[in-house]
């Protein structure tokens, strides 16, 4: 099992760590967990050290009395977030379990974190693409006038578009034909509307995703020329392909 590097933030302060101080996901269920299998709920015992920050956060979360030790309600729970090497585990909150005095002065914090973790790869594991309801807005029938219009951008704003790909059949024009075969710029050869398959812009796909499972995302990396692309979904008997055009 691998350990991570995390933060801690309560109340909007960044809490100080000790140097070394790692975590490893776990409940009090099923164990020790990889990062890339977190569980949904979240439990760790660490101790921080008596820093300045922690000193004063402390104090004002908990109303901690050192002259006359200890005076703290131990059932107090101060919400926070924690950043496990990027993994963000929302929805939790710090508890105080002790404070380690060494001659009157704050060595450290015994302290228990817990919370859910908000996991995108296991929200998206257990639905398909069909699940992606927003999708649905892009439903139309297949005719020659939208494959026209989709080679224009004129179908859903350039949204979705139908591809020359032959999907295997080996496509060729006249001037490449055997004799006895026909190109596809010929009258014999020429393809029809059932020889087209709709590609939908990769971005709405990618939006559609995060938006039905509530998540959101800031960023101009979809706006960029490379992502001016789109997904091709062929449909066949048993499943869904996908390809990029």
């Amino acid at each position: 099992m691998t350990n991570y590097q995390f933060s801690i933030y309560a109340n909007g302060v960044e809490l100080d760590l000790f140097d070394d101080e790692v975590v490893s996901v776990s409940n009090n269920v099923t164990g020790l967990f990889d990062i890339d299998k977190l569980p949904s709920d979240f439990t760790r015992d660490i101790t921080i050290p008596g820093s300045k920050i922690n000193n004063a956060f402390f104090q004002h979360a908990y109303d901690i009395d050192i002259e006359f030790p200890f005076l703290f309600q131990e059932s107090d729970k101060v919400e926070c977030y924690i950043d496990v090497s990027g993994y963000l585990l929302t929805q939790g909150y710090l508890q105080l379990n002790k404070i380690n005095l060494i001659n009157n002065r704050v060595e450290s914090y015994d302290i228990t974190l817990f919370g859910s973790i908000s996991n995108f790869s296991r929200d998206l594991r257990n639905n398909n693409l069909t699940d992606l309801t927003s999708l649905s807005t892009y439903n139309h029938t297949s005719t020659y006038q939208n494959i026209k219009d989709s080679w224009d951008g004129n179908l859903f704003s350039g949204d979705i578009v139908y591809p020359l790909v032959d999907y295997g059949e080996g496509y060729f024009y006249q001037s490449a034909a055997q004799p006895g075969q026909y190109g596809i710029d010929t009258y014999e050869g020429g393809l029809n509307v059932k020889d087209f398959k709709p590609a939908i812009r990769v971005k709405k796909v990618v939006d559609s995703i995060f938006e039905q499972f509530g998540y959101t995302y800031t960023s101009s990396f979809f706006n960029e020329p490379m992502w001016m692309i789109y997904t091709l979904f062929v449909i066949t008997i048993d499943n869904i392909q996908f390809m990029m055009v």
